[in-house]
């Protein structure tokens, strides 16, 4: 098979351009200056019309032919392959479908002779490769149907161990959702009356069949479906790509095991099988079907099914090769364009061939299949990579240099792209135009017209033009541009950047600005810009519409100002909690009078429940309003100020604690034992629920459950970032053919359960495995794309149409119920990212910052601490000079040296305001990985005499790490024949010879090495 690649971008060779001048002048020549090629018939029989691929071709050495009235001798034929490529030889393989071309040159009489052929190379429709293969076209003992006693037609194909079937004509997916991949029925055929029969399970002539499809374009991207037989037992299937590996699931029936997990599919627990078993097929009898297997893929589920005598209709499911829960990252993306082909082989042989029939494949079956010769006959796909966006004119200015665009070709034979250029196209007098690398300069004028023209190896072609008029300008380029220049920046003060004027030829002109500052710092603009440094800014201009593109830059200086401001962002909680301590951003404000912005201190305001803003601490302050808290930070003129946040009483740090309050709404809540009941106090629509305090969401648990015979039809559960209240996650809870569904950001996951049954439900995240666990027992893989680990959580019952009810259970580690009222005694929960793991002497291990929360308590700043131990019990400082001994705040990131070999541990620990505690604990490797040094002392060969106790100890041995006393030495001898014939450092030459002398070495961290010498005893005379 020739398998494609998918693009082949236009290799720009232009046919018949002939040149003079500069580059894209218009063609101009003599003829007379061109030799006139006398053309003579190629000698009937030299070569045929059509040859197969992999034929072998040789060359004549010579040919002769007859012009005006003489007989001239060819020889040296040149052979053009399909590419382009051309070869002098003797003999050829001709490994490329498509058109080829023999030319026999010959210069004599002062005149060019030349003597042609061109001859096609074809593939077969199908193929095997060894002697004892075969394939055969006739009846079948497949069925139509398999209810019916009529055959198919169809390909009987005996393959032997090692080979394969290759049935060479693509086959096109792309056309319908569902594709038939092929009709296979494994068979016996009897040696002596050739008599075929259904292969049987008690004695299968190979345990697998395997039918692979492969893209036309990639061949590395590919899907396997395999019948797996095992004798006495039923037969299955399993699917999936080579990197997935073949799987196949099972509807479960209470088994217990399987080979890894089990999945939820359309609401279905179904097992998941891969190195056995599988989808069972239930044919009903030991032998295979009577109506052959029927591999069908769905090419827009990526679902796999089987079809047999006895399926449901349409087949049963083998697998999903789509599913993140059975493939985790490696779910099937899908063919290049849908065109693949297809291949059988065969493992676990048990007799010396194989044979299976193939009654349909890929939609053909009967004489289509009985064909034996392919040769595509459809055009390529040509694709030129140009939008025009004023009609189909594409303008230039006269005098430009043009680049054709790109342009690609898709064809299952390889099709090129060839591309020229002609001024006046449509005019008799139409001129060649010279392309150099791409491109052409416009030097006149009028229209030129690009034509690209697309060709597979078997001559069908596709064609697209391209006009480009060339229009003269005052400029000199197709788009007009004019800007006003800023005159200098200040430092600090907020400008807004020119947006230039701009008329372009060819209509809409996008214009990208970017700014760059003194320290080489790019910054797109769109509108106003803070430049922060003193020295030389240069301001950028990029315009371009589909055809031209141009540039236009300036240089502006930036100079020191009086100017102060505030270049972060204030983030604020959704809630405050009266009585509670809060830490917020300790935001900087900037002055501009040096070469770069110098950091200050603003004051820090409070201001409750509207009244006179009061200085506070802005690491520590305790909400004392009873409705709004609203705060600012103030440096000389210059001020940044929030929006007035409500307060909520839950009765924090007092044993009248009401845990039922953490979430706002309008709600009316119970706290009972082992739960908090919310009934909405709406009786229709919609009703919401908010948390009041920040969360983990690495760390992130919601338990609850909807009482029976709910009155609402929904549960939408929305987790939103911290920072950027525009990005969120949502979960919603409904009901899809009577079992509980869960939609993840749209996507729909099925599970076991019901939507309102009162059991405990759960969803939550594991961090390690980076996926949600949802309430019906299906998973969703998700990576947190929030801006840090805080997150806030939302409830919203949906569709109420009486009464509605929830209880929540838990939160993250808390526990909701009536017993909290008594205290707070849950530890917070702290997140960094673990640096644990295994690392190289002198490595630099980055410590990532801290974030911690508590589901009751709000998370103070100054309550997370840094520890970091060498393998000494020391504390180590970090590479900034920061001693990390457990009194640092872990909430910024800190860089050291790992300078010894051992265990470092790192330790974050955190504090809630109840002083519950929790210690987040890693620990980083540092082994010895060098191995000891053997140094010999002695020559590379030494002589001893026969019958003596030789001493070996010419060596010595160092180690970077560790004492003499612990190195472990093993020295042994071997003898011409690698066996040992001594072990340790004493030698007793019994017999002459040549031995080998190893000493080994290992250290205590497992690291060894090993040096040698060879000992020749010399044979004693006696």
């Amino acid at each position: 098979m020739r398998f494609k690649n998918k693009k082949l971008i236009c290799s720009l060779l232009v046919a018949g351009c002939i040149t003079v001048g500069g580059a894209g002048a218009i063609a101009t020549f003599d003829r007379a200056d061109v030799p006139q090629v006398y053309a003579l018939a190629m000698p009937v029989g030299e070569f045929a019309d059509t040859y197969y691929l992999n034929d072998t071709l040789e060359m004549p050495a010579s040919v002769e032919a007859e012009f005006d009235g003489k007989t001239y001798s060819f020889t040296d034929g040149v052979l053009y392959y399909p590419n382009g490529v051309a070869l002098q030889k003797n003999e050829y393989t001709l490994d490329q479908t498509g058109e080829y071309k023999v030319v026999y040159t010959l210069s004599a009489d002062g005149k060019t002779l030349q003597t042609t052929k061109i001859f096609t190379v074809i593939e077969k429709n199908w193929s095997v490769s060894m002697a004892d293969s075969s394939v055969k076209y006739g009846p079948l003992i497949t069925r139509v149907e398999a209810s019916t006693l009529e055959t198919l037609d169809g390909l009987t194909v005996t393959l032997a161990d090692g080979d394969t079937f290759n049935y060479n004509v693509p086959i096109d997916l792309s056309k319908s959702t569902i594709n038939d991949i092929v009709t296979i029925n494994p068979v016996t055929i009897d040696k002596e009356t050739g008599e075929t029969s259904l292969m049987v399970t008690n004695e299968p002539s190979a345990q697998n069949i395997v039918v692979r499809l492969t893209d036309a374009y990639d061949e590395s991207n590919s899907v396997d479906f395999l019948l797996w037989y095992t004798p006495g037992s039923s037969i299955y299937g399993r699917a999936g790509t080579p990197e997935q590996g073949v799987s196949g699931i099972e509807r479960d029936e209470n088994r217990l095991f399987s080979d890894t997990r089990a999945v939820y599919i359309d609401g279905n627990r179904h097992l998941v099988w891969y190195s056995r078993y599988g989808c069972p097929l239930k044919t009903g009898s030991a032998a295979g079907s009577a109506n052959g297997f029927t591999w069908r893929f769905n090419n827009e589920t990526n679902r796999v099914y089987l079809e047999h005598q006895r399926s449901l209709a349409g087949g049963d499911l083998v697998t999903d090769i789509g599913n993140a829960d059975i493939y985790d990252d490696k779910v099937f993306k899908g063919f290049t364009t849908g065109e693949v082909y297809l291949s059988v082989t065969a493992s676990g042989y048990n007799d010396a061939t194989v044979s299976f029939e193939l009654g349909r494949i890929g939609g053909a079956e009967g004489d289509v299949l009985k064909s034996s010769d392919y040769k595509d006959t459809t055009a390529p796909i040509l694709s030129v990579d140009y939008t025009p966006t004023t009609g189909n004119a594409v303008y230039v200015a006269q005098g430009e240099t043009v680049r054709v665009f790109d342009a690609a070709a898709i064809d299952v034979s390889n099709a090129t792209v060839d591309v020229s250029v002609y001024y006046n196209y449509e005019s008799t007098k139409k001129t060649s135009v010279y392309l150099k690398d791409g491109a052409f300069t416009a030097t006149q004028p009028g229209a030129y017209t690009i034509v690209y023209t697309a060709t597979d190896f078997y001559g069908n072609s596709t064609q697209q033009k391209v006009v480009v008029n060339s229009v003269k300008t005052e400029s000199g380029k197709a788009i007009d541009f004019d800007v006003e220049k800023l005159a200098s920046l200040s430092a600090g003060v907020e400008v807004n950047i020119p947006v230039p004027e701009v008329v372009g030829l060819n209509g809409d002109v996008t214009v990208e600005t970017t700014v760059t500052d003194p320290k080489g710092n790019k910054t797109s603009v769109s509108g106003a810009y803070v430049p922060l440094y003193v020295g030389e800014y240069t301001v950028s201009y990029r315009y371009f519409d589909a055809v031209r593109e141009y540039e236009y830059s300036y240089q502006v200086s930036g100079v020191a100002s009086d100017a102060s401001r505030f270049l972060g962002t204030l983030s604020m909680p959704r809630y405050f909690i009266k009585g509670a301590k809060y830490s917020l951003e300790d935001l900087k404000a900037y002055t501009f009078t040096q070469a770069e912005p110098t950091a200050v201190n603003p004051q820090f305001y409070v201001k409750y429940d509207g009244g006179d803003y009061q200085l506070a601490n802005v690491n520590e302050f305790t909400v004392s309003g009873a409705s709004s808290v609203q705060v600012k930070y103030v440096y000389g003129e210059t001020m940044i100020e929030s929006l007035s946040v409500p307060v909520v009483d839950v009765g924090f740090g007092t044993f009248e604690c009401k845990v039922s309050k953490y979430f706002d709404g309008d709600f009316t809540a119970v706290e009972e034992f082992d739960r908090v009941t919310y009934t909405a106090n709406a009786k229709s629509g919609n009703a919401a629920l908010s948390f009041v305090n920040t969360l983990s969401f690495a760390a992130f648990a919601i338990d609850f459950s909807i009482p029976m015979e709910a009155k609402y039809s929904g549960l939408r559960v929305t987790l939103t970032d911290f920072y950027d209240h525009t990005n969120s996650t949502v979960f919603e809870l409904t009901s899809i053919d009577g079992s509980l569904a869960v939609i993840v950001d749209g996507v729909i996951y099925k599970g076991t359960g019901i939507f309102a049954d009162g059991s405990v439900k759960s969803l939550y995240y594991n961090n390690s495995t980076k996926k949600f666990l949802l309430p019906n027992g299906a998973s969703a893989s998700y990576v947190n794309h929030f801006t840090s680990d805080l997150c806030l959580l939302d409830v919203e019952l949906l569709g109420i149409t009486d009464t509605a009810t929830i209880d929540i259970r838990q939160i993250g580690n808390q526990p909701f119920n009536s017993a909290v009222a008594y205290g707070d005694y849950i530890e917070p929960i702290v997140y960094a990212k673990s640096p644990a793991g295994q690392r190289s002497l002198n490595d630099i291990v980055v410590l990532s910052a801290a974030s911690y929360v508590d589901v009751l308590s709000p998370a103070l700043s100054g309550k997370v601490k840094l520890a970091v131990m060498d393998p000494n019990g020391d504390y180590v400082t970090s590479t900034d000079g920061v001693l990390l001994d457990g009194s640092v705040l872990g909430t910024r990131e800190y860089a050291f040296t790992v300078t010894m070999y051992g265990d470092y541990s790192v330790s974050y620990v955190a504090e809630d305001q109840n002083f519950n505690q929790c210690t987040s604990g890693s620990v980083i490797i540092v082994e010895d990985e060098t191995a000891p040094v053997i140094t010999l002392n002695c020559d590379a060969v030494v002589t001893v005499p026969q019958l003596v106790v030789y001493k070996i100890d010419a060596y010595s041995i160092t180690d970077d790490l560790c004492a003499k006393e612990d190195l472990i030495v093993t020295v042994f001898v071997m003898d011409q024949f690698n066996s040992v014939v001594s072990v340790g450092e004493e030698f007793e030459t019994k017999y002459a010879g040549t031995y080998t002398v190893y000493v080994y070495c290992e250290d205590t961290a497992g690291n060894g090495s090993f040096a040698s010498y060879t000992v020749v005893v010399e044979a004693t005379n006696q």
